[in-house]
């Protein structure tokens, strides 16, 4: 009987160390659009605003306020211009869920600063 607690106890453990290394990438619901279109393969930027809407650049585990976006944007937008790359855009990947208030916040911010942006959503 021994033998067999032990064999629960193993599984539990290795069940519990595989749940924890699970893909832990941000998944975001995407909004539903009836564009067909995808944009072309360039140099981007993506932006994703989770559903507890904070904001994160291309699915790092770090969150950021949107001052540091606003500045990330700038500073590799600044060095892609520097390198020729003027087709550089920004992907706003933003959960339906989130509130649209930090979306209109970085979408006015890129049309200012005249950054090229796109907003991605899941097709109908």
């Amino acid at each position: 009987m021994s033998s067999m607690t032990d064999l629960v106890f193993l599984l539990l453990i290795f069940f519990i160390v595989l749940s924890t290394m699970s893909n832990s990438e941000l998944e975001v619901k995407y909004p539903k659009s009836d564009a067909e279109a995808q944009p072309s393969k360039t140099t981007t930027i993506n932006v994703a605003i989770s559903e507890e809407n904070t904001y994160f650049i291309d699915n790092k585990e770090k969150t950021y306020s949107e001052e540091e976006i606003e500045a990330y944007i700038e500073k590799e937008m600044t060095k892609y211009k520097a390198e020729g790359k003027n087709n550089a855009y920004v992907r706003l990947h933003a959960d339906a869920a989130s509130e649209v208030q930090y979306l209109v916040g970085l979408m006015s911010y890129l049309q200012i600063k005249e950054h090229k942006f796109v907003l991605v959503t899941k097709q109908k």
